[in-house]
């Protein structure tokens, strides 16, 4: 069970989330006074935020968990290989011995399954939370700021690396904004709010 992709899932899913947010919260500007736009890349401090000890650590466990019992069928399946090739071909003995080999691996599918599930669920908790964070902290840097709105978006001049037509519709979802002045790029801000230990990757850090 890996745990990246079941963070690009969580992260994708957040971006659509984010974009029909921002739409709304447009639609709704009808004063007459100038207002300002920050703008935060939220998908990005999801990651980050999901890759601090607070978060990894948690999906770690439950990992470590999973792949112990894992670990242990993996050995009975082992055993009753060994124990197949020593008995006579065609005996009663291996007959019993196949279907125990069976029956074993099918518990070992329903483990895997099983502790895909919770992972997964532990991980949509944690995405759902760290939002949450990302979102209070994006409004006190706001207001600090003098932002009236804060949009969620990644930089549309990054390059898109999808090789598919959804891969590809989801990275689009996750640029709304195609053009912005430069300089209300509150990333940054918002980061150091949300005080994350964990280092920003060396493309993250051109903010």
């Amino acid at each position: 069970m890996r745990q990246s992709t079941l963070k690009i899932a969580l992260v994708l899913c957040i971006a659509a989330l984010a974009t029909l947010a921002t739409r709304s919260a447009l639609a709704h500007d009808t004063g007459d006074r100038a207002h300002r736009i920050g703008v935060v890349d939220s998908l990005m401090l999801v990651e980050r935020m999901l890759d601090e000890p607070e978060y990894a650590d948690a999906r770690t466990a439950v990992e470590q968990n999973w792949t112990q019992q894992l670990s242990l069928l993996e050995a009975e399946v082992n055993d009753l290989l060994t124990r197949r090739n020593a008995a006579v071909a065609g005996s009663l003995e291996q007959q019993e011995i196949n279907q125990q080999g069976a029956q074993a691996q099918q518990r070992y599918q329903q483990l895997r399954q099983q502790g895909a599930g919770e992972l997964e669920v532990l991980g949509t908790e944690q995405a759902r939370e760290a939002y949450t964070k990302i979102a209070e902290a994006s409004k006190v840097v706001a207001d600090r700021l003098g932002y009236d709105f804060v949009v969620a978006s990644r930089d549309s001049a990054e390059p898109t690396n999808a090789n598919t037509v959804a891969g590809l519709a989801q990275q689009m979802l996750a640029r709304p904004l195609i053009v912005y002045p430069d300089g209300h790029d509150i990333t940054a801000d918002v980061r150091t709010e949300l005080g994350l230990t964990v280092a920003p990757a060396e493309d993250d850090a051109a903010e």
